[in-house]
């Protein structure tokens, strides 16, 4: 049987380089990386023939048709702007990326009949140019995929090691900012979020890349579309700072909440054990400990 070509832009960021390297490990894909980032050398991503290992920008119309020229069944698109404030820095570039990027992919995916499997981000329902463009980018992806073909998927708050960390992400930072100091930080203690641990969705990915059906008609794992809402637990902030600190409360710093609060929780799709998580965040730690050194506080 013909393996089915899945193209994963993104693939040397924090969840595109553990997707494409369990992709790498099933032999009904053959798995091709894009992204802005060059290539490395043993790359676990970079496998596609057009071109040269070189950076790949979504942005860039030629770039893109590179990618279709090699001939795709499924494009899992991860690329895009991220980080809050780079994307309030910089409104244009969060507009090219997460909007008419989207655009783009998704009329071309219609065209030729491709899946497209589009990131998205929970926190679309809060403020700001990220938030924003994301929810422009999902309108693209009715408007011109109308369902065939097509998966939204808003992500919690991902956590988890990855080939790529992100010390950025917020239980991730929690976790630096303690090693750090010995304390951590709580803005608004009882704001909510879903969290997604970034193994459970690399599974769902490779999942539903290797078992595509004509459309989603009955959802995925029960989930209606055109959009899933991907989340293991919920946890407030607090919660959160609490699992980074066990057993030291003077440790954690309560401070004013923002001013304009972001709090929402959504049924879980996943599930952990009693006790997985925090040996989870023990792992992140002993992560930082290995890229940093032993410089830490606690």
């Amino acid at each position: 049987m013909k393996p089915t070509r899945v193209a994963v832009t993104g693939s040397e960021g924090y969840i595109g380089s553990p997707l494409c390297a369990a992709l790498r490990m099933d032999s009904r894909v053959e798995v091709s990386g894009w992204d802005l980032k060059p290539k490395t050398a043993g790359s676990l991503a970079w496998n596609h023939d057009q071109g040269s290992p070189s950076a790949w920008d979504i942005r860039n119309r030629e770039h893109r048709m590179e990618l279709w020229d090699w001939k795709p069944d499924v494009v899992v698109n991860l690329a895009g702007s991220s980080g809050e404030k780079q994307c309030e820095e910089d409104p244009y570039w969060t507009a090219l990326t997460n909007a008419d990027a989207v655009k783009h992919l998704a009329m071309e995916a219609s065209r030729r009949g491709a899946w497209i499997f589009q990131a998205s981000s929970m926190s679309i329902h809060s403020e700001g140019e990220y938030a924003t463009q994301k929810r422009v980018g999902e309108r693209y992806m009715l408007d011109y995929c109308k369902g065939q073909k097509a998966l939204i998927m808003r992500f919690g708050t991902v956590f988890g090691l990855s080939p790529k960390m992100r010390w950025d992400l917020p239980l991730h930072k929690m976790i630096e900012t303690y090693i750090q100091t010995g304390r951590v930080n709580v803005y608004g203690p009882r704001q909510m979020r879903p969290m997604l641990w970034i193994e459970h969705l690399v599974q769902f990915l490779v999942d539903a890349v290797t078992q595509l059906p004509e459309r989603f008609d009955d959802g995925v794992n029960g989930l209606p579309l055109p959009a899933v809402s991907l989340a293991s637990f919920n946890a407030s902030v607090l919660e959160l700072a609490q699992l980074v600190t066990p057993n030291k409360k003077d440790a954690v710093q309560h401070l004013e909440a923002p001013a304009k609060p972001r709090s929402y929780v959504v049924a879980p799709v996943f599930s952990l054990a009693d006790g997985q998580v925090q040996d989870i965040v023990k792992t992140i730690f002993y992560r930082w400990r290995q890229d940093h050194g032993s410089r830490s506080s606690v």
